[in-house]
């Protein structure tokens, strides 16, 4: 499915600030850096890859152990190229960025004209400030990650 979204995406020249999905009943984030655009305008741009799928079923670990290994959990920040296989895009790096795989949780996402904000938040926390876990903010002018 990615390789015919960036198949799109490059023929018309727009790249979606984001993708969210919720298959997968845990909590990943990816983030996607690569250049993007017209020929002579090519830019490098930053796309958040969200799954959150933990709002009401089990939630599943990210890694399952394997004939008698031990399930070796990966780190934030870990690097992931290995997983995109679209061969359309031109890729430089792509990384997990944060994941929960054992808590339920949502995402609440903001949006305005400058900004898209998307933040996962644990269920069972004292408050909702105290619920976050995580946040990313994309800058819309240009598909740049903000820190928060």
């Amino acid at each position: 499915m990615l390789r015919q979204i960036d198949t799109i995406c490059e023929k018309i020249g727009v790249y979606p600030h984001a993708f969210l999905s919720g298959h997968a009943h845990n909590y990943q984030r990816y983030t996607r850096i690569m250049k993007f655009g017209a020929k002579g305008e090519t830019k490098e741009i930053d796309v958040p890859f969200i799954v959150c799928g933990d709002g009401g079923h089990n939630v599943n670990s990210l890694v399952r152990a394997q004939r008698g290994k031990v399930a070796q959990e990966p780190n934030a920040g870990a690097d992931v190229r290995y997983l995109d296989t679209s061969g359309v895009a031109k890729v430089k790096h792509l990384f997990l960025a944060k994941y929960d795989d054992h808590n339920y949780g949502y995402l609440r996402i903001y949006v305005d004209k400058d900004y898209l904000k998307i933040g996962f938040h644990q269920v069972g926390a004292q408050s909702l400030a105290q619920s976050r876990y995580d946040m990313v903010t994309v800058r819309l002018a240009d598909h740049h990650m903000v820190a928060n």
